[in-house]
């Protein structure tokens, strides 16, 4: 970790959220960037007034079974004022370090986003040439890329953060997550 994380993260202020942890299976809702109320793969929402910014510091892919579509995850982004999707679904969100603070952010896999907006692409997940390198190998093969976002992301108070595929493929399903630290305005 980024020794600019190490305070921050013994106050108990850095979360990881992640989708189900035996994958998620990617839908067309899912591709980048998510269409107005579409179902997302992995999601996190800082709400309106939390008084702080997520800096996000890394973000996780992993490849459980299925073929992959051509090109590139991302991440995108949408202010989310009017999201009305009640309850968090699928995901898991915790401390980073054991500890029983609970974090501001709210987040969703694989679960429609009611009310939610178009998204935006802000950058690419720089790593994955999921569909030439695993379609060469067989069933379950564990590849997983951890991208070092070092902070270079930050998601404002009512933006939603998702991670998306460029394409569906066949069947592809996958772990993700995003480690996150909650850094408040001065």
């Amino acid at each position: 970790m980024n020794p600019k994380y190490v305070d921050i993260s013994r106050q108990g202020k850095v979360f990881q959220v992640s989708g189900a942890l035996t994958g998620t299976t990617i839908a067309a809702g899912h591709v980048a960037p998510p269409a107005a109320g579409a179902a997302t793969m992995l999601s996190v929402l800082n709400p309106l007034g939390s008084g702080c910014n997520l800096e996000v510091i890394s973000a996780l892919l992993g490849h459980v079974s299925g073929t992959p579509g051509a090109g590139s995850f991302s991440y995108c982004m949408a202010f989310a004022q009017d999201l009305t999707t009640a309850a968090e679904a699928v995901s898991i969100i915790r401390p980073l370090l054991l500890g029983s603070k609970k974090s501001v952010a709210k987040s969703w896999s694989a679960t429609t986003m009611t009310g939610s907006p178009v998204h935006y692409a802000v950058a690419m997940f720089p790593s994955t040439p999921f569909a030439g390198v695993l379609a060469l190998t067989s069933e379950g093969t564990a590849f997983a890329v951890d991208h070092d976002v070092d902070g270079l992301i930050i998601v404002p108070p009512g933006y939603m953060l998702t991670l998306a595929p460029a394409a569906t493929g066949t069947t592809h399903i996958v772990t993700c997550a995003i480690t996150y630290a909650e850094v408040d305005f001065v």
